[in-house]
């Protein structure tokens, strides 16, 4: 094997232990390998709220979702790389990521909101060529 690629594994390797060490691997590309445009894409809102009882006019009672992602994890039965991909969340919750077809785990890095627990982790399928929608909404009973 020529150096080159020799240092090339090295480095994925390193990576990837580094990674395993801090307690977190999110890899941002294609959880399973396939063809080109044989994912689809998931898209939708995260809602959280209401995160107090009363809201002015023209106000919004839901927390802002910038800063929070969603996770997608693969359920691979042996059969795909168990890499999770990540969905970074805009201020308003919408967000939108293309992935391999197949079935999803669905989480979110920081979930520690009443409610939480009812509304994830969820399970969405993946078709090649479509888009699936699908909008969480996590109710913090704040009445």
């Amino acid at each position: 094997m020529k150096s080159a690629g020799m240092s090339q594994i090295v480095a994925v390797l390193v990576a990837l232990c580094i990674g395993l060490a801090v307690g977190s691997v999110f890899v941002f590309l294609p959880a399973r390998g396939g063809s080109p445009g044989s994912g689809g894409t998931v898209e939708g809102v995260v809602s959280v709220g209401p995160a107090q009882p009363v809201c002015g006019a023209g106000m919004s009672c839901n927390v802002n979702m910038s800063g929070y992602s969603l996770i997608f994890t693969p359920d691979c039965s042996g059969l795909c790389s168990p890499l999770s991909r990540v969905a970074p969340l805009q201020a308003d919750g919408s967000y939108s990521i293309a992935l391999a077809a197949g079935k999803y785990t669905v989480s979110m890095d920081s979930c520690s909101w009443m409610g939480c627990s009812s509304a994830l982790p969820r399970t969405v399928s993946v078709t090649a060529g479509e888009i699936t929608l699908l909008n969480i909404t996590i109710d913090m009973g704040i009445r």
